[in-house]
């Protein structure tokens, strides 16, 4: 080996917006002087540069390159930590090559912005209410969880989001619709502008405060009023006057019958009238009750790999769920290095299914209850592809079976990198297993394998809860609780693995 690459610093931490740095030392071991070319490879590369590109060294010789780190402020990198590695070649021993590998942890971001459209809304004579829309943008690299309340100073309005909470996704956008409404008619005159204020709170982060109005309008068109003070006490005045003139005519009627008619009269006796029959009572209809809304489960799935060693076929990987009943099932593709197919299928009836890259979404209505299936179909040119997925299904206790999932995703050797919103308090669990799916019948691998577990709140984020094995070949969540609304991520890597080590498990959670 031509020379010794020592990296000096392999846990790197960053802030989304600033650069660090590590060194790289190399010793010149061989007898001829050479010169080392240093790249950055791996998924991390983007956001990393070496200077100087190249160091010339005499024999025995030591040399220092300096890796610098720079994270743009934005939804991306997403904060977590993430392997880099760079590749040290040898000018006169083309033969050699070595990668020097570390781990750099992307610290939170949260940076909420909102803005409301229209500035004023303008109620009916009626409805005495207006409708406004709230965009609120996260521009920072986990989700936000954000609560959003209104009021207004003197209390003459009403202000009601119709969420008020929302989950918004790092670089993402959620729109809220807030309700205003004046309290009280305003029977005639102009029309009068009544302000409020509507307030998002992220957590973790300075409320957003918004500035809007409401137009009431009078009940009456202006100038009605005066129209009726006039004709008022003429109507009073005609009334009185049919009221003497009726009794009047009531009076003279009476006079005209003399005591002798009166006297000679012979009453005609009507046939009794048969009793009335009682209709029967319609039977009141049943009144409705009300309808459940089922929380929609929400699992995101990031730098899962689809991979197939062989290059035989197409590689796949399998998730199993239950939907409480009816709904959407939303399957879509985030981020897709290569071209990829997904399909949505229920037992017995034909699966729907769509093909593309980045940006594919496939949907699918349920009207009831039932098993469902997704699958996610890659490439079967023998080359890895990794994507960022994101399923969305009906369900108050979601629960995922998972199958054919390489440890070979966008870090290499994870298995399952999984964001899951809580709606409900509750505990996650995570039941897994590897095994070695190798077709080559003359090459023989180990199943057992060292793993590292990690479950960590992405809204707030702390010390994580970890757990870890070594030569096993089943993993466990540990010991943990979720709250809603908030985001979790569950990480599940293997220490030693290859993209012939495939996992399988159950993840279910509140």
């Amino acid at each position: 080996m031509p020379a010794t690459v020592e990296l000096v610093n392999t846990s790197i931490v960053v802030a989304p917006g600033s650069a660090v740095t590590a060194t790289i030392r190399i010793r010149n071991t061989g007898r001829i002087v050479d010169e080392f070319t240093l790249v950055p490879v791996g998924e991390f590369a983007a956001w990393m540069s070496v200077g100087p590109a190249s160091l010339p060294l005499f024999p025995d010789a030591t040399g220092e390159a300096s890796v610098t780190f720079q994270t743009p402020r934005g939804s991306t990198p997403a904060a977590g930590t993430y392997p880099f590695a760079v590749r040290v070649r040898s000018r006169e021993d083309p033969a050699f090559s070595y990668v020097a590998e570390g781990r750099i942890q992307v610290l939170p971001l949260l940076e909420v912005a909102a803005r409301m459209t229209p500035r004023t809304s303008s109620g009916g004579r009626l409805s005495r209410s207006g409708t406004h829309r709230i965009e609120i943008d996260n521009a920072g690299n986990v989700p936000a969880t954000v609560d959003v309340s209104g009021a207004d100073p003197d209390e003459r309005l009403t202000v009601v989001p119709d969420r008020a909470r929302v989950v918004v996704p790092a670089g993402g956008s959620v729109t809220v619709r807030i309700k205003v409404k004046a309290r009280k008619r305003m029977l005639q005159g102009s029309p009068l502008t009544i302000p409020f204020q509507v307030v998002a709170a992220p957590a973790g982060a300075a409320p957003v405060l918004l500035d809007g109005s409401l137009s009431q309008r009078a009940v009456l068109p202006s100038g009605f009023g005066q129209v009726l003070i006039a004709i008022v006490p003429l109507l009073v005045v005609a009334f009185i006057a049919k009221t003497v003139i009726d009794n009047m005519t009531k009076s003279n009627a009476a006079a005209s019958q003399s005591p002798i008619a009166l006297a000679t009269a012979i009453p005609t006796l009507a046939p009794p009238s048969p009793s009335p029959t009682s209709a029967p009572s319609a039977t009141p209809a049943p009144t409705p009750g009300p309808t459940i809304a089922i929380p929609v489960a929400d699992a995101t799935f990031r730098g899962l790999g689809l991979f197939d060693p062989a290059g035989q076929g197409n590689p796949s990987a399998t998730f199993g769920f239950h939907v409480d009943g009816g709904g959407l099932i939303d399957a879509k593709a985030l981020i897709a290095s290569g071209s990829l197919k997904i399909c949505i299928g229920q037992q017995g009836h034909t699966a729907t299914c769509g093909t593309g890259a980045t940006g594919l979404e496939v949907k699918k209505t349920t009207t009831a209850a039932g098993t469902w299936t997704v699958s996610l179909v890659g490439a079967s040119d023998g080359n890895s592809s990794t994507v960022d997925f994101e399923l969305r299904y009906p369900a108050a206790s979601p629960s995922l079976e998972i199958s054919g999932i390489p440890f070979a995703g966008s870090m290499a050797k994870t298995g399952l990198d999984l964001a899951m919103v809580a709606t409900a308090s509750g505990a996650l669990t995570l039941n897994a297993s590897w095994g070695v799916t190798r077709p080559d019948p003359n090459v023989i691998l180990s199943p057992f394998s060292s793993y590292d577990l990690r479950f960590l709140n992405v809204a707030q984020p702390g010390t994580p809860i970890t757990a870890s094995g070594d030569n096993a070949t089943s993993a466990t969540a540990p010991a943990n609780f979720m709250l809603p609304p908030n985001a979790y991520e569950l990480t599940l890597t293997s220490r030693n693995a290859t993209n012939d080590l495939v996992l399988d498990g159950t993840v279910s959670w509140p």
